[in-house]
């Protein structure tokens, strides 16, 4: 047998991991002009009648797929269907509670029938994929909210 090269299996172990969780690539136009992204790049989308804007950082791109179309491509261990004008990548969210608070301070509205879904998927992703924690729960009648420590 060989000797194990750390280096090596870092590498291994990257380029796996790429093939996995949102690393796949997209292709958007921004000023006409096709573009590949990461999928886990994206922030969410957002439904804007005929046409579906694509939040990565500080830029927006626009897209003719419908938000059906795109729930479609997107991986689903990374995006949830908050809301049928949304779409969010999960490694974006801060807090669930009444609403999603990502980490460029935008807030996202999560519709009642689907909070609980919401939630599920969140606790399923950040047990299995993120590199984060659940700080603190809280629980009533009403909802259920918690706060992410990053």
């Amino acid at each position: 047998t060989k000797p194990i090269d750390i280096l090596e299996l870092e590498e291994a172990i990257n380029d796996a991991e790429k093939t996995l969780l949102g690393y796949s690539s997209i292709t958007l136009k921004f000023d006409n002009v096709p573009c590949k992204i990461s999928q886990y790049k994206i922030d969410y989308l957002e439904a804007c009648g005929d046409y579906v804007k694509i939040i990565i950082g500080e830029n927006i791109y626009e897209s003719n797929n419908s938000l059906k179309s795109w729930k479609a491509i997107l991986d689903e261990r990374l995006f949830i269907d908050c809301h049928k004008s949304y779409i969010v990548n999960m490694k974006s969210i801060v807090t669930i509670d009444k609403d999603i608070l990502l980490k460029n301070g935008t807030r996202i509205p999560i519709s009642r029938r689907k909070k609980n879904d919401v939630l599920q998927a969140y606790i399923k992703f950040d047990t299995h994929y993120n590199q984060c924690h659940l700080d603190k729960v809280f629980y009533d009648e009403n909802s259920i909210s918690y706060a992410v420590m990053h």
